[in-house]
Protein backbone atom coordinates (compact mmCIF):
# COMPACT_ATOMS: atom_id res chain seq x y z
CA UNK A 1 0.00 0.00 0.00
CA UNK A 2 1.33 3.44 -0.93
CA UNK A 3 1.61 6.34 1.47
CA UNK A 4 -0.45 9.24 0.08
CA UNK A 5 -1.14 12.73 1.27
CA UNK A 6 -3.76 14.96 -0.38
CA UNK A 7 -4.70 18.42 0.79
CA UNK A 8 -7.29 20.82 -0.55
CA UNK A 9 -7.51 24.54 0.09
CA UNK A 10 -9.00 27.76 -1.25
CA UNK A 11 -6.89 28.59 -4.29
CA UNK A 12 -7.19 32.32 -3.61
CA UNK A 13 -5.72 32.01 -0.10
CA UNK A 14 -2.36 30.72 -1.31
CA UNK A 15 0.01 33.17 -3.03
CA UNK A 16 1.20 32.19 -6.49
CA UNK A 17 3.81 33.56 -8.86
CA UNK A 18 1.02 34.39 -11.32
CA UNK A 19 -2.26 35.95 -10.11
CA UNK A 20 -5.36 33.82 -10.59
CA UNK A 21 -7.35 35.80 -13.16
CA UNK A 22 -10.49 34.89 -15.12
CA UNK A 23 -11.07 31.78 -13.01
CA UNK A 24 -14.19 30.79 -11.05
CA UNK A 25 -14.69 32.45 -7.67
CA UNK A 26 -15.44 29.10 -6.00
CA UNK A 27 -12.00 27.60 -6.67
CA UNK A 28 -10.16 25.05 -4.60
CA UNK A 29 -6.69 23.77 -5.28
CA UNK A 30 -5.05 20.55 -4.21
CA UNK A 31 -1.66 19.00 -3.66
CA UNK A 32 -0.83 15.32 -3.67
CA UNK A 33 2.27 13.64 -2.33
CA UNK A 34 3.15 9.99 -2.91
CA UNK A 35 5.60 9.08 -0.20
CA UNK A 36 7.30 6.04 -1.67
CA UNK A 37 9.36 6.27 -4.84
CA UNK A 38 8.54 2.67 -5.78
CA UNK A 39 4.86 3.72 -5.98
CA UNK A 40 5.51 6.34 -8.66
CA UNK A 41 4.44 5.58 -12.23
CA UNK A 42 1.92 2.94 -11.11
CA UNK A 43 -1.26 4.96 -11.70
CA UNK A 44 -1.82 5.33 -7.96
CA UNK A 45 -1.88 9.14 -8.08
CA UNK A 46 -4.63 9.45 -10.67
CA UNK A 47 -6.74 6.77 -8.95
CA UNK A 48 -6.31 8.46 -5.56
CA UNK A 49 -7.34 11.82 -7.03
CA UNK A 50 -10.41 10.32 -8.72
CA UNK A 51 -11.53 8.66 -5.48
CA UNK A 52 -10.80 11.80 -3.49
CA UNK A 53 -12.97 13.89 -5.83
CA UNK A 54 -15.76 11.27 -5.74
CA UNK A 55 -15.87 10.62 -2.00
CA UNK A 56 -14.97 13.91 -0.34
CA UNK A 57 -17.38 16.83 -0.41
CA UNK A 58 -15.77 20.25 -0.36
CA UNK A 59 -17.15 23.75 -0.70
CA UNK A 60 -15.71 24.50 -4.13
CA UNK A 61 -17.29 24.26 -7.55
CA UNK A 62 -13.95 23.92 -9.35
CA UNK A 63 -10.56 22.45 -8.53
CA UNK A 64 -7.25 23.83 -9.80
CA UNK A 65 -3.95 22.02 -10.18
CA UNK A 66 -0.83 23.93 -11.14
CA UNK A 67 1.98 21.46 -11.75
CA UNK A 68 5.38 22.40 -13.07
CA UNK A 69 5.12 22.32 -16.87
CA UNK A 70 8.04 19.87 -17.02
CA UNK A 71 6.32 17.40 -14.68
CA UNK A 72 4.66 15.38 -17.43
CA UNK A 73 3.84 12.50 -15.06
CA UNK A 74 1.78 14.80 -12.85
CA UNK A 75 0.06 16.41 -15.83
CA UNK A 76 -0.88 12.99 -17.24
CA UNK A 77 -2.17 11.83 -13.83
CA UNK A 78 -4.28 14.97 -13.47
CA UNK A 79 -5.67 14.51 -16.98
CA UNK A 80 -6.62 10.91 -16.13
CA UNK A 81 -8.43 12.32 -13.09
CA UNK A 82 -10.46 14.65 -15.33
CA UNK A 83 -8.56 17.92 -15.10
CA UNK A 84 -8.13 19.86 -18.33
CA UNK A 85 -5.25 22.13 -19.25
CA UNK A 86 -6.60 25.66 -19.39
CA UNK A 87 -3.46 27.75 -19.58
CA UNK A 88 0.31 27.46 -19.84
CA UNK A 89 2.15 29.95 -17.67
CA UNK A 90 5.34 29.81 -19.73
CA UNK A 91 6.97 32.73 -17.96
CA UNK A 92 6.92 30.80 -14.65
CA UNK A 93 6.91 27.21 -15.98
CA UNK A 94 3.50 26.25 -14.58
CA UNK A 95 0.51 24.59 -16.24
CA UNK A 96 -2.96 25.48 -14.94
CA UNK A 97 -5.46 22.63 -14.99
CA UNK A 98 -9.12 22.82 -14.00
CA UNK A 99 -11.97 20.45 -13.17
CA UNK A 100 -15.61 21.22 -12.42
CA UNK A 101 -16.72 19.31 -9.35
CA UNK A 102 -20.13 17.70 -9.46
CA UNK A 103 -21.62 15.80 -6.58
CA UNK A 104 -24.30 13.15 -7.12
CA UNK A 105 -27.76 14.10 -5.97
CA UNK A 106 -28.47 12.41 -2.68
CA UNK A 107 -31.95 11.11 -2.07
CA UNK A 108 -33.10 11.06 1.53
CA UNK A 109 -36.07 9.08 2.71
CA UNK A 110 -38.65 10.88 4.78
CA UNK A 111 -39.45 9.24 8.07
Amino acid sequence: MALLYIQIYDAYHFPRDQALKNLPSSLGAFDIFIGEEKSLGQGIGSQAIIQFFEKIHFDFDYILADPDSNNLSAIKAYEKAGLKIIQEQGNIGVTWMLKKITFPQQVFERF
